[in-house]
Protein backbone atom coordinates (compact mmCIF):
# COMPACT_ATOMS: atom_id res chain seq x y z
CA UNK A 1 0.00 0.00 0.00
CA UNK A 2 3.03 2.00 0.87
CA UNK A 3 4.24 1.93 -2.80
CA UNK A 4 0.72 2.84 -4.13
CA UNK A 5 0.17 6.58 -5.32
CA UNK A 6 -2.66 8.25 -2.94
CA UNK A 7 -5.83 9.33 -5.68
CA UNK A 8 -5.60 12.78 -6.09
CA UNK A 9 -2.54 13.53 -4.79
CA UNK A 10 1.19 13.99 -5.80
CA UNK A 11 2.75 11.30 -4.56
CA UNK A 12 3.14 9.89 -8.20
CA UNK A 13 4.31 13.19 -10.14
CA UNK A 14 7.16 13.53 -6.09
CA UNK A 15 8.13 9.66 -7.43
CA UNK A 16 8.76 10.71 -10.70
CA UNK A 17 10.68 13.77 -10.35
CA UNK A 18 12.31 12.81 -7.02
CA UNK A 19 12.74 9.10 -6.82
CA UNK A 20 13.29 7.40 -3.32
CA UNK A 21 14.09 10.81 -2.11
CA UNK A 22 10.45 11.45 -2.32
CA UNK A 23 8.64 11.90 1.68
CA UNK A 24 6.00 9.16 1.76
CA UNK A 25 4.43 10.50 4.36
CA UNK A 26 2.20 12.95 2.27
CA UNK A 27 4.66 16.22 3.09
CA UNK A 28 7.13 17.37 1.33
CA UNK A 29 7.77 19.90 -1.50
CA UNK A 30 4.23 19.18 -2.49
CA UNK A 31 2.55 19.53 0.57
CA UNK A 32 -0.11 21.88 1.19
CA UNK A 33 1.90 23.77 3.76
CA UNK A 34 4.16 24.62 0.55
CA UNK A 35 1.66 25.35 -1.80
CA UNK A 36 -0.80 27.76 -0.49
CA UNK A 37 2.55 30.27 -0.25
CA UNK A 38 3.64 29.55 -3.10
CA UNK A 39 -0.05 30.07 -5.02
CA UNK A 40 -0.04 33.44 -2.85
CA UNK A 41 3.79 34.23 -3.77
CA UNK A 42 2.48 33.95 -7.66
CA UNK A 43 -0.66 35.39 -7.85
CA UNK A 44 1.34 38.50 -5.74
CA UNK A 45 3.82 38.43 -9.06
CA UNK A 46 1.17 38.19 -11.30
CA UNK A 47 -0.44 41.22 -9.78
CA UNK A 48 3.23 43.14 -9.98
CA UNK A 49 3.92 42.17 -13.74
CA UNK A 50 0.42 43.04 -14.65
CA UNK A 51 1.25 46.44 -13.05
CA UNK A 52 3.82 46.70 -15.17
CA UNK A 53 2.05 45.46 -18.81
CA UNK A 54 3.76 42.05 -18.45
CA UNK A 55 1.27 39.16 -19.34
CA UNK A 56 2.08 35.85 -18.42
CA UNK A 57 -0.15 32.93 -20.06
CA UNK A 58 0.57 29.34 -21.29
CA UNK A 59 -2.04 26.39 -22.89
CA UNK A 60 -1.97 22.89 -22.92
CA UNK A 61 -1.29 21.27 -26.80
CA UNK A 62 -1.30 17.70 -25.91
CA UNK A 63 -0.90 15.45 -22.42
CA UNK A 64 0.24 12.37 -23.87
CA UNK A 65 -0.14 10.40 -27.15
CA UNK A 66 -3.02 8.66 -25.70
CA UNK A 67 -4.25 10.16 -22.25
CA UNK A 68 -6.72 7.71 -21.79
CA UNK A 69 -4.06 4.62 -22.05
CA UNK A 70 -1.48 6.37 -19.72
CA UNK A 71 -3.70 7.15 -16.91
CA UNK A 72 -5.82 4.01 -16.88
CA UNK A 73 -2.40 1.66 -17.34
CA UNK A 74 -2.73 -1.58 -15.14
CA UNK A 75 -1.37 -1.00 -11.31
CA UNK A 76 1.69 -3.84 -12.13
CA UNK A 77 3.25 -2.21 -14.36
CA UNK A 78 3.32 1.52 -12.17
Amino acid sequence: MINCPRPSHADYAAKLLYGDEASKSGGGIFSGRMTAPLCIAGSIALQELNKRGIQISAHLKKVARDLRRFLFRSRSKR
